[in-house]
């Protein structure tokens, strides 16, 4: 299953396509190409930065999803950042996230980066 379409897409706040988007745009593209499957939109916060609304959305939206301990490729990663789980992508094997932040175009990272292995705060898969 190639992902290199899912590599290098600018980061745009509040982004739904592959003009543009952020993290949680780019777990939609994904879907949508990848399974077929349409996720809501989740684009009432008013920036990235929105670190609070954010959180909220995640908090109240991962109720729909099932969480698992082992992660599988497509499950979605939730990540703290400053302390708020506010970030979102998809897991790949080799454990391995497909993520786009602000000022990163979309990328590939290792989860055992020191930059994310302390910020998990779960996986969870749609069903």
């Amino acid at each position: 299953m190639s992902i290199d379409k899912f590599i290098g897409v600018p980061f745009k706040a509040l982004g739904r396509t592959f003009a543009g988007c952020d993290c949680w745009g780019l777990v939609r593209l994904w879907y949508q190409d990848k399974l077929g499957i349409d996720l809501p939109m989740y684009a009432s916060y008013a920036s990235e930065t929105d670190t609070e609304a954010i959180s909220s959305i995640i908090s109240r939206q991962k109720i729909h999803w099932t969480p698992v301990a082992k992660f599988e490729p497509g499950d979605v990663i939730v990540i703290r950042m400053a302390g708020k789980e506010c970030h979102v992508g998809i897991y790949l094997s080799g454990n391995r996230l497909l993520h786009a932040r602000s000022g990163v175009d979309s990328c590939i990272e290792s989860l055992d980066h020191t930059r994310w292995r302390n910020r998990i705060a779960g996986g969870y898969r749609y069903e």
